[in-house]
């Protein structure tokens, strides 16, 4: 039986970067207060919240959304360990996909960042290539 590797936390942001996610951050890089990953499809964002706790949110809303850092509405959440809320968002299905989530729902409160944060450093990806924007591998 061949051994399954274990992912780690940096190599979850690196297939962020990958895949051309934007990044926000808020606080220092070494030690950030609040880090957020978001792409943006044609009609639905995909985010996902780690906090300096460990914790983390994923979610995907509709784009017309007033403010997808605090969405009102969402088709896909996912709320707990933070390595665990990267790795749903990145398994999810592409929002053309048959199985991909559709059925409109009211966010947890973890899928809101607080109002009053300053504005984030705003990183995007420097690779230039991906297999499959925003989606997985194929």
């Amino acid at each position: 039986m061949i051994p399954q590797a274990k992912l780690t936390l940096d190599d979850m942001m690196n297939e962020l970067r990958v895949r051309r996610w934007t990044l926000h951050r808020w606080g220092h890089e070494d030690d950030p207060a609040l880090l957020v990953g978001q792409y943006h499809w044609t009609d639905v964002i995909d985010t996902v919240i780690l906090r300096p706790d460990g914790l983390g949110c994923s979610y995907r809303c509709p784009a017309a959304v007033p403010d997808p850092f605090r969405p009102d509405a969402v088709v896909f959440q996912w709320a707990g360990d933070g390595l665990w809320a990267l790795r749903r968002i990145l398994t999810l299905e592409p929002p053309e996909h048959p199985r991909a989530p559709t059925q409109l729902q009211t966010p947890l409160p973890e899928c809101s960042i607080p109002a009053d944060l300053p504005e984030p450093l705003m990183v995007r990806p420097l690779s230039r290539v991906s297999p499959t924007p925003g989606g997985r591998r194929a």
